[in-house]
This record gives C-alpha cells, sequence and structure tokens, in this order.
C-alpha cells in the first residue's frame, strides 16, 4: 500500500538532556490532513513503521481511528568528543533502562522539537497519543507512557524486552505493586522468542502480560507459536486489529478498569488522593513504647533517654530518618534515606534493642534522589507505610512490600501518619506541594482474629 501523505525527515541534534546525542526521525501526515487541527499521534521506536502506518490510513477510512501523525525515531547516536574516537550507539541507554530520563527527553525535548520545526497541530490530550515498540523499544514504549500518563495514554509492545540488559525485570514486579495507570496496551510475543546471557525473551514477555492482567490493565495479547521475536510489528493485517484495539471508542477518555485485588486490600476501592489541611505530623526521631521507654534517634544510633541521662542502645551503618513501633509494641521499625532496605530490631523488657534484621527491601529509581525510606507510619495490623521517592510502599508486617502508592504528579512524600476519621482510617502524607491524605482499608475482624498476618496469603 502506498502512502499519498506528506513526509518530512530530519535529525535533531540534542543539547539539553541528551547532550551530544543525534536522533534521526521521519514524519507523515496524513493525505488531505496538512492543516488539520487536534491530529492523534502515533510515536514507533527504531525508526518509522511503514506497516503500523498502512494500517492507519486503511483504519482512518474505515472510521475506526482518528487521523494521526506518524513520528518514527531511532536511537541516538552519540559523536565522539576526541579525535580517534569512533560513535557510539545509544540503544541500550535510550531503551533498556526503567527510568524517567528517556521519557523526559521524548515528551519534553525531542517531540516538541519535531511539532516545532514541521508546524505539527497535535491533539494536546494524552487520550490521543499512542506509543509503539518492538524488543527493547516495547520496553521503552512501556516505561515512557507508564511513566508519563500525562503525555501517552496508548501503548503497543511486541515481544517487550523487560530483560537485565540494564534493570527491566523490576518493572514486571513493580506493574503488580503499583496503583493500575490510565494505559490500553497491546502486547505480544512468539514461541521462538531468544535466550541469552541476559534472559529469555519469551519468559519475561510472558510475565509482563500476567502482570498487567494482574493488575486489571486496560489489556489485549496475543501469543504466536512456531514464530520469532517481534514477527508481527511489521504485519499490516496484524496491526489493523492493534490499532482498532487500542484506539476503540478513541474520543472517550482512557480510564484504568480498576486497581489490582490485592491494592484494593490496602487502599479502599475507588478512593484517590485528595488534598489535606493538616500539618501535624510526629517527630519519628522521638519515640516513646508502650512499656514507658523513650528512645531517640541521632545520626546512625538510638539512644535510649531517662530522665537528663542518654544511653546508646543500637546503631546501623547509616543515618536514621526515622523509627516507628509495631501495633503489638515490641518490634522496633527502623528507616534510612541512605539504604535500600528497612530495618528492625527487638525490643527487650530492660529497655535494651537487639537483632539488625532487614524488615524489607525496598523498590527503587535507577537515577535516585535517595534509595530508602524518609518516614514511617504503622497501622493496627502492623502493616508498614513507608514514604520513598518512589511513592508510599506498603509493607506487611513480615517485610513483603505489596502495594505502590505513587503521589499525585509523582510528589515525593517526605512524611506520613494515619488518622482515624469518623470511624476511617485515612493515610496523610506531606509533600513540597502540601499534604495529601487517602483512605486505607481497615478489617475490624481480621484485628480480632489475626491482628498480625505472616503468611504470604491473606
Amino acid at each position: 500500500m502506498s502512502l499519498n501523505g506528506t513526509f518530512y525527515e530530519g535529525i535533531y541534534e540534542s543539547n539539553n538532556l541528551k547532550p551530544g546525542c543525534s536522533f534521526k526521525y521521519k514524519v507523515y501526515i496524513p493525505e488531505n490532513y496538512e492543516n488539520a487541527e487536534n491530529l492523534g499521534l502515533m510515536v514507533t521506536h527504531d525508526g518509522f513503521n511503514q506497516s503500523a502506518t498502512e494500517a492507519m490510513e486503511i483504519c482512518l477510512k474505515r472510521g475506526t481511528m482518528p487521523p494521526c501523525v506518524s513520528i518514527g525515531t531511532d536511537p541516538s547516536n552519540l559523536k565522539a568528543t576526541l579525535e580517534g574516537g569512533f560513535n557510539r550507539r545509544m540503544r541500550l541507554d535510550n531503551y533498556d533502562i526503567f527510568d524517567r530520563r528517556f521519557p523526559d527527553f521524548m515528551v519534553d525535548e525531542l517531540l516538541p522539537y519535531i511539532i516545532k520545526k514541521h508546524n505539527l497541530k497535535i491533539s494536546p490530550s494524552p487520550d490521543m497519543h499512542l506509543i509503539a515498540g518492538v524488543s527493547s523499544g516495547g520496553i521503552s514504549a512501556f516505561n515512557i507512557a507508564w511513566t508519563r500518563t500525562d503525555y501517552f495514554r496508548r501503548v503497543y509492545m511486541s515481544s517487550p524486552s523487560f530483560l537485565s540488559m540494564n534493570n527491566g525485570l523490576e518493572m514486571t514486579a513493580l506493574m503488580r505493586k503499583f496503583e493500575t495507570k490510565p494505559l490500553r496496551i497491546w502486547t505480544e510475543f512468539s514461541e521462538d522468542e531468544p535466550d541469552d546471557y541476559f534472559g529469555s525473551s519469551y519468559t519475561v514477555a510472558d510475565a509482563a502480560e500476567r502482570a498487567l492482567k494482574f493488575a486489571n490493565y486496560d489489556l489485549n495479547s496475543r501469543y504466536y507459536p512456531r514464530e520469532g521475536h517481534g514477527s508481527r510489528y511489521s504485519k499490516a493485517n496484524t496491526l489493523l486489529d492493534i490499532m482498532e484495539f487500542l484506539w476503540k471508542d478513541w474520543e472517550k477518555p482512557i480510564a484504568a478498569p480498576d486497581n489490582s485485588p490485592r491494592f484494593n486490600k490496602v487502599f479502599v476501592k475507588g478512593s484517590n488522593w485528595e488534598k489535606a489541611d493538616f500539618t501535624d505530623f510526629p517527630d519519628r526521631l522521638t519515640l516513646k513504647v508502650k512499656n514507658g521507654f523513650t528512645y531517640k534517634a541521632e545520626g546512625n544510633k538510638i539512644f535510649i533517654i531517662d530522665g537528663d541521662k542518654k544511653e546508646e542502645v543500637y546503631s546501623i551503618r547509616h543515618e536514621i530518618s526515622a523509627i516507628n513501633i509495631s501495633s503489638d509494641g515490641w518490634r522496633l521499625y527502623i528507616a534510612s534515606k541512605n539504604a535500600g532496605c528497612m530495618y528492625a530490631a527487638s525490643v527487650l523488657p530492660d529497655g535494651k534493642i537487639e537483632g539488625n534484621f532487614i524488615q524489607a527491601y525496598i523498590h527503587k529509581l535507577t537515577d535516585f534522589l535517595y534509595p530508602g525510606v524518609s518516614d514511617i507510619a504503622v497501622d493496627p495490623h502492623d502493616r508498614i507505610f513507608a514514604a520513598t521517592e518512589m511513592g508510599i510502599q506498603a509493607i506487611r508486617s513480615w517485610g513483603l512490600i505489596d502495594v505502590i502508592a505513587p503521589l499525585p504528579n509523582d510528589l515525593i512524600p517526605e512524611k506520613v501518619t494515619i488518622i482515624n476519621e469518623n470511624e476511617k482510617y485515612f493515610l496523610l502524607a506531606l509533600t513540597e506541594n502540601g499534604t495529601f491524605k487517602r483512605e486505607i482499608v481497615y478489617y475490624s475482624e481480621i484485628e480480632e482474629n489475626f491482628p498480625y498476618p505472616n503468611d504470604y496469603y491473606d
């Protein structure tokens, strides 16, 4: 099929987020839509996808999707800075890192440049923007939409490489734990996927599909027996079905159908973060426990305070950011912003503290400001709510993180606490833009019979 619209090509030399890198791109505007307003947008990785654009043209004639500008971008090349050096292909840096940097580059630098350069009339609505990719381009497409749902809401990934090339494996775990995002996704993989030292493309693509189903995403998926890596990414007939699914009811906004069942066990179903007029957050460096002892954290040490006396009773390797006590009073939880884990110890009858246990591994961003926890709140079931750069990470009493709730606009929580209002429990989080609150689940019958759930399943 020939494409009769308008083409543009160019090279963008980044001098901001990706200095020294050059990006080739190609743009297509459907025939008769060169001067139209509020066009949709389809962005593909690893260059211009001719077949996807042909499928778009057919769907446009059928009326099953809006007219879209199609933009294909290549991974960047980094020019050598010294004589005798050779240029570097930056596909791994661009595509395979679970990180905000490339998504922010695409949304805030490259696409605005292309749109302005060629006077493209793109709709500002994220519901009108689709991003696609194959292999490493598939994981990148998901990462961009996951990170920048303010710009992309439709995702097509073929044989996505959620592998340990960098830290793609982490994403299949986070899909299950994070609050479900407003994305519509098509994912596909085949029987004969590559198997190499950085992992099996088959198993990770299958894991991603299962994780997205677990998290209740708006999802369609396909498996192709006796075919290979990315086998359908350039087949226009298959792409017709894909485009029609991704653009189904395209005039309506995309919303997450629901969160995962696990998420709804922690935060009340249908609840959202709301602004709250609250500033009375506890001092988490001073703690009085049930048996009357008072502890104070200073630097990397914990002291027991008795009147004017101060005795060191505990220390860790990192500066302590918060301490808190379990709901039954004998398990001391210790947080540090500088550690990638949270600690726990035991309070003895004489007030001494013993043991140095790892309470939980903390999920973190790749390019983090800090890897650990700034504050911790504990609910009546001994669930810990940890304030981290990635959001609120909910830790079960025995240490497993099962839910991650990002704050609005990915604000970083600095303080957390739990309050009871009219027999409802709310988690409050302090950020640089004020306090937000969200209702959490409180099971009185579980507290009576099983106060401290101590199994993988509940």
